[in-house]
């Protein structure tokens, strides 16, 4: 999700298209690897 909404530009609703999932399906996932990705980068800062 973070590939394809950050490098590869694409839209929730193509990347919902994507991954057979609805766009609001795909906003949680965005959201909660956002937040996974800031806790490891904090982590390893540390």
């Amino acid at each position: 999700v973070i590939v394809m909404r950050t490098l590869q530009g694409l839209s929730f609703d193509e990347v919902a298209a994507r991954m057979e999932r609805s766009a609001g399906a795909v906003r949680m996932l965005w959201l909660r690897a956002i937040e996974k990705f800031k806790q490891v980068y904090e982590a390893e800062g540390q």
